[in-house]
């Protein structure tokens, strides 16, 4: 029937900011640490060429996503809710669209830096207590997938990785 309202519960359960498990009647309200990505503008400004992701933020990306400049996960995360329609490209000929010292997460999103001499990865936390999560993710078309290196903490599932001219080193 056509003429029958829309209803939605009146009670929702989320997760606040600081992580706990909240209900409420406000969907916004739980939102207050979700940037959703439509656009490179959507990522914090970059400096030197690097955008550094506000810690404990959740990065939600909406589509295609084309960068120039690399990204510091600062212990965030970066999800997609298809990975076959939402996808980080990173274009430059040099450089890599993940760097750092700082871990966080990634899921759900298809990952590309294809241009020769590009690569998609270089993050070494060497030293320090970093945890590296990838979860349901595309490594897809790219150059040089590159480096993980001295995380406490390195989970990948479900993955998967293809048609990339030059694979991945793990330490």
């Amino acid at each position: 029937n056509s003429s029958s309202p829309v209803t939605t519960p009146a009670t929702m359960l989320g997760i606040d900011a600081s992580g706990n498990v909240v209900t409420t009647n406000d969907s916004n309200s739980l939102r207050t640490n979700t940037v959703l990505v439509k656009s490179a503008a959507d990522f914090p400004a970059p400096v030197s060429g690097v955008i550094t992701l506000v810690t404990s933020t959740i990065y939600e990306i909406i589509g295609t996503i084309t960068l120039t400049n690399k990204i510091n996960l600062n212990n965030s995360a970066i999800i997609g809710l298809d990975e076959l329609f939402d996808k980080l490209v990173y274009t430059p000929s040099s450089g890599e669209l993940f760097t750092g010292a700082n871990g966080g997460s990634i899921h759900m999103v298809s990952l590309t830096a294809a241009n020769s001499g590009a690569k998609l990865f270089n993050m070494d936390a060497t030293g320090s207590i970093q945890s590296l999560m990838i979860f349901n993710c595309m490594i897809t078309g790219c150059d040089n997938v590159g480096l993980l290196k001295g995380f406490w903490d390195m989970q990948l599932e479900s993955v998967e990785f293809r048609l990339n001219t030059h694979g991945i080193t793990l330490q």
